[in-house]
Order: structure tokens, then C-alpha cells, then sequence
């Protein structure tokens, strides 16, 4: 199946949007902050069309599909480790503050004992 061309004014509406990177013959090039939080957006359940259309992307120039299928293509290429593991390195971190806080308050706990044994 061969791709649609887009006319000159459409690659110029397209050019201007500020997700956009570049703007070929037939292919859009969004920028990697646009497709970052693209990817976020969606995993919090916000459709690939309405993502689209917050972003000015008008949809009867690129496709309806092509909404889908961009987000798609960047699901499968994203490196969904990085986010993950910086949600571990912050749950760990929220954990070893509990951590240190209760093994304070602990001591705490004794040093007031101590004191109230020595008055």
C-alpha cells in the first residue's frame, strides 16, 4: 500500500507545531519530548487520538491510525526500565527514610529512658 503524500501547506501546518521535529514527504518526526509524554499519557489511559489532538496534531492530515500506530511503535521501543527503575529508586529511597526515622525515634525512645533513670 502506498503512503499519502502531504501537500505543501500541510507540511508547513505540520512543520509549525512545536512536537514536531521534521516533516518528510509522507512521514511525520515528533520530537522525543512529545513522544515521552505521549507514552505517559497513555499509560495513564488517555487515548492515542485525544493525545494527538491536545498536541495540535491535526488527525484528517496524518490519519486517524497513525495516531495509534505511532504510539504503538514507541511503546515497543521505549525504555520503559529507566522510568521503572526510577519509581524503584524513589519507593527505596521513601523506604529507607522510614527506616532511619523509626531507628532514630527508637533511640530517641532509650536516650529519654536513660535520662529519666539518671534524674
Amino acid at each position: 500500500m502506498k503512503k499519502r503524500q502531504f501537500t505543501e501547506e500541510e507540511r508547513e501546518k505540520l512543520s509549525n507545531n512545536p512536537v514536531v521535529y521534521s516533516v518528510g514527504k509522507v512521514s511525520v518526526y515528533y520530537t522525543e519530548e512529545f513522544k515521552q509524554k505521549a507514552l505517559r499519557e497513555y499509560l495513564r489511559g488517555k487515548s492515542a487520538r485525544q493525545i494527538f489532538i491536545d498536541a495540535g496534531i491535526d488527525l484528517d492530515v496524518i490519519g486517524d491510525k497513525n495516531a495509534v500506530l505511532n504510539l504503538s511503535e514507541w511503546r515497543k521501543n521505549a525504555k520503559i526500565a529507566p522510568i521503572r527503575m526510577e519509581r524503584y529508586r524513589k519507593l527505596k529511597d521513601a523506604y529507607d527514610k522510614i527506616a532511619y526515622l523509626e531507628a532514630e525515634n527508637e533511640f530517641l525512645k532509650k536516650l529519654e529512658a536513660l535520662e529519666e533513670e539518671y534524674r
